[in-house]
């Protein structure tokens, strides 16, 4: 393998590192995933600047870029809302993996947006992601039936990778004359406003009372978590030089990293993730994460 490889492979587990933190402060730190989306934001909106001034630098982007980058902040902050009432009340074992499913969505919206065509035999290898979506949502108490009919984690995961890879297709235009680090510093602050603009039907009841009573004991777990995702991003853009469909494709490994740290922690204490299943249940979760990493790989085509 080359240095480049291992670089992604290294983001992978600052990502999967940061999603389990995700997990950790919604089960302990703050309770209310409608609070935690408020002071993430605000956090990420004050330290994000930091960071990228002393690594590459803030570039002002040019007048066309910021209709998508405004488009691209808004709905990233929306599916990032979904995405965090999923966190804390479903697995991590199953959210985080599921995250990688995206690819579902982005290849026709890369078609019908960007005219980006794949070719058909791309179809077989998204059924196959499908699949190992489907074997994630899977625990003790699933039949056939809520499988197929009645499987909110499945539903509600695919709608989130919907709205991202939608936020993330929205980066291409802009990539062309801005730096990645200062397309997401400028997102951020699209989504920041619209932590602003959902305060009031945010902010209130359980939500206001856990971020008055938790803000202080969660805010250094949130820095935490904002750091190590930051330094994530540097290992995958800067990998990403040498080849951006080897670096996608091997952050994929984020599902099986999941789920393995997922079985370990539910062992030895399994309040620390809030679950705990029978080896047979994560080793399915396993399979189907696997199966998603296959599916990726083949889809765009990477050579290791």
């Amino acid at each position: 393998m080359e240095a480049f490889m291992f670089l992604a492979l290294i983001a992978a587990v600052f990502f999967t590192f940061s999603s389990f933190l995700d997990k950790y402060i919604l089960s302990h730190k703050l309770q209310s995933a409608d609070a935690y989306f408020i002071l993430q934001g605000v956090a990420s909106f004050l330290l994000y600047p930091l960071l990228l001034f002393f690594f590459s630098g803030i570039s002002i982007p040019n007048a066309d870029a910021w209709l998508f980058i405004a488009v691209s902040g808004i709905t990233a902050a929306i599916g990032l809302i979904i995405y965090y009432r999923l966190m804390g009340s479903a697995d991590y074992s199953a959210v985080s993996p599921l995250m990688q499913a995206r690819i579902l969505f982005t290849i026709p919206l890369s078609y019908l947006l960007l005219q980006e065509f794949y070719g058909f035999e791309v179809l077989a290898f998204m059924l196959v992601v499908f699949a190992g979506s489907v074997l994630l949502t899977i625990d003790e108490k699933s039949t056939l039936r809520t499988i197929i009919s009645k499987n909110r984690v499945l539903a509600t995961g695919l709608l989130i990778c919907l709205i991202w890879a939608f936020a993330n297709l929205l980066s291409k235009p802009v990539l062309q004359t801005l730096s990645a680090e200062n397309f997401i510093f400028w997102r951020n602050v699209s989504s920041f406003a619209v932590v602003v603009a959902l305060l009031p039907f945010l902010l209130k009841g359980r939500a206001r009372d856990v971020l008055v009573q938790d803000s202080r004991k969660a805010l250094p777990y949130i820095i935490l978590l904002l750091l190590v995702a930051f330094a994530g991003m540097q290992f995958m853009f800067y990998a990403m030089k040498y080849s951006v469909s080897i670096t996608e494709s091997l952050l994929g490994v984020i599902g099986l990293m999941a789920i393995a740290l997922a079985f370990i922690l539910s062992r030895i204490n399994p309040k620390i993730i809030a679950e705990k299943h029978s080896a047979k249940i994560y080793a399915l979760r396993a399979l189907g994460a696997l199966l998603i990493l296959v599916g990726i790989f083949n889809i765009l085509g990477a050579k290791i």
